[in-house]
């Protein structure tokens, strides 16, 4: 008996180890202290060793959906998704199963019960099920690598979910079948549908991988027309502007000899609003924002002009030491969320003045953004608009972006300043 106790205790491992290489493909781990993971891991375990020992059956299967789900809970994914991953492991686990177990039951002629009462027949069932599973888990870890599934939307979760739950359900009742049946041919053909439907659910992952990958174009697509759209009006502006200092400083003798002449007769409010109409120009083109990088630079802009419609006071600085290395659009998405919260949070205050002040910083190691604007709460990062699913995507593209270059973002309130601080490495 004790093979068969110390193949159980192995066999938990080797699928704890495989459950959580599966996840590890779908999802990032969350930031957690070592020692606490190494305690995690081990509770999980123990809890598993222990269903496996004094339990079998649909209880034993409870056991095993709740250690994968548990095991997802290491993991950055929403809850849905989570329950998807664990109930997939699942099946990958008892189509194992099942395929060893038909095929002792094939060649050793004998029936389930027979397979649990042998203590060496069970052991050798038990690890060659789990190291199936493994190699099963191996093939999507490395041929799939990191799929990223968090933003595919609920409704296509929702459809693309039906075939693991369904499979689980067919599965379950084709366990409890095969092990009562005497007829080889259908034991047989149990055997190739479990291998069916494991492959089944893993084209069922990459359909979602594929809607996925095509989610995120559209996006950057929509994008990349926005910024386009802007750049557009950035440029035109910017020749408007330099089109009219021109102008002006072709004009200017003629404008000054025009105004002493208005101030010689007395004529004093004329040559005031002379001054003043060329004054106002100039003071307009100086908003144009030129840096010499138009997807940041128009961006920008377009913020800065809405803080003037919102009365907002704006004060960027710029101090781009060394070229921009990495994707400007990346770095104007980031920028341009940022304001965009800003703005909100200014909008919601109303007994102090609505500033938004910072500085965006370029050398040659990092790309430093450090906006600050004026809250009335640390709610910075929530949206009052209606179209709530597009703002939180864009939120978590500041955080995203950061960590593809290296970096980070950082939120903080303190006296009614909210603090939006990025950095990437340039």
């Amino acid at each position: 008996m004790a093979v068969k106790y110390i193949a159980l205790i192995f066999g938990t491992i080797f699928e704890m180890y495989s459950t959580n290489m599966f996840i590890y493909t779908f999802s990032n781990k969350k930031q957690i202290k070592k020692s606490n993971l190494i305690i995690a891991y081990s509770l999980i375990l123990i809890f598993q060793t222990l269903a496996s020992l004094i339990t079998q059956g649909t209880i034993l299967l409870i056991c095993s959906f709740i250690t994968a789900f548990t095991i997802c809970q290491i993991y950055n994914s929403k809850q849905y998704i989570k329950m998807i991953l664990s109930i997939t492991i699942i099946i990958i686990n008892i189509a194992s199963e099942m395929i060893v177990s038909g095929l002792l039951m094939l060649t050793k002629t004998i029936n389930f019960d027979e397979i649990n009462s042998d203590p060496q027949l069970f052991a050798l069932g038990t690890l060659i099920s789990k190291f199936i599973m493994f190699l099963l888990v191996l093939i999507v870890h490395f041929s799939k690598r990191k799929l990223n599934i968090e933003n595919v939307g609920i409704k296509h979760l929702i459809i693309l979910s039906i075939l693991p739950f369904t499979t689980l359900s067919m599965l379950i009742i084709m366990y409890q079948v095969m092990f009562v049946i005497n007829n080889p041919k259908l034991k047989l053909m149990f055997i190739i549908s479990s291998i069916f439907l494991i492959f089944s659910n893993i084209i069922t992952f990459s359909v979602i991988n594929r809607q996925n990958l095509l989610a995120k174009a559209e996006y950057e697509l929509k994008l990349l027309k926005d910024n386009i759209s802007e750049q557009t009006k950035h440029y035109a502006d910017l020749q408007a502007s330099h089109e009219e200092i021109r102008q002006i400083r072709h004009n200017m003798r003629s404008i000054c000899i025009g105004a002493i002449a208005e101030l010689e007769v007395g004529k004093i409010e004329n040559a005031i609003n002379q001054l003043q109409s060329n004054i106002d120009i100039i003071e307009k083109s100086s908003k144009v924002i030129d840096t010499g990088h138009p997807s940041i630079d128009s961006i920008i802009e377009n913020k800065l002009n809405k803080c003037d419609e919102l009365n907002i006071n704006a004060n960027l600085s710029y101090q781009y030491k060394e070229p921009i290395t990495i994707n400007e659009i990346e770095i104007a998405v980031i920028i341009g969320n940022i304001l965009d919260n800003s703005i909100e949070a200014c909008q919601k205050v109303t007994d102090t003045n609505k500033d938004i002040w910072g500085s965006i910083t370029v050398d040659k190691q990092n790309i430093i953004i450090n906006i600050k604007n004026t809250a009335v709460s640390s709610n910075n990062l929530k949206t009052s608009k209606t179209d709530k699913k597009a703002h939180g995507y864009g939120l978590k593209s500041i955080s995203h972006i950061a960590k593809k270059y290296n970096g980070y973002a950082k939120f903080s309130f303190t006296d009614n300043i909210f603090t939006s601080y990025i950095i990437l490495e340039n």
